[in-house]
């Protein structure tokens, strides 16, 4: 819960100093109520979504006007391209709580387009939103060490087979 608390924290400073418009937090399922109860008791929050439920149920949801939205990654996921429209509109702090960046599957993807606003990076390419991940497993592989490295700060490695020529 710790990480969870400080990142959450980082994300308010960030909010306030870098006109952040919204606060984005993607959690596993399990810790969405918990995160909103504890986002909910900071002064100067004013409202708190968290966005699930059937498809149905979530396009009644309104996401783009709440300060801080929450959802889990299956719904990021599903819900992408709602998500990457209010990213066009405003600027976002994105924390991502339990980001697991194992394999360069649907979730790093779309945190890449996100951030990015595309899938390939050149290196005069800037984040278009801010970023937090937090997460207490370690990484185990190469593979998910370059991907961290190319959502958080994609200068250090322009390709992943740049990497994989500098540390193989």
């Amino acid at each position: 819960r710790g990480k969870s608390v400080m990142s959450l924290y980082l994300g308010l400073f960030h909010a306030v100093a870098n006109d952040v418009e919204q606060i984005m937090v993607l959690a596993p399922p399990s810790l969405l109520d918990q995160t909103a109860e504890f986002i909910s008791s900071v002064k100067g929050i004013d409202a708190v979504t968290v966005y699930r439920g059937t498809p149905t149920q979530r396009k009644k949801i309104n996401i783009e006007s709440s300060p801080v939205f929450l959802m889990s990654y299956n719904i990021f996921r599903s819900d992408f391209n709602r998500v990457q429209r209010i990213g066009n509109k405003r600027k976002l702090f994105i924390l991502a709580d339990e980001l697991s960046l194992k394999s360069m599957g649907a979730t790093y993807k779309k945190l890449k387009m996100l951030m990015y606003g595309k899938l390939i990076l050149t290196l005069a390419d800037e984040p278009k939103h801010y970023l937090c991940g937090a997460n207490a497993t370690p990484l185990s592989a190469r593979e998910q060490i370059y991907n961290w490295c190319s959502i958080f700060d994609h200068h250090l490695y322009p390709s992943h087979r740049l990497f994989e020529l500098a540390h193989i």
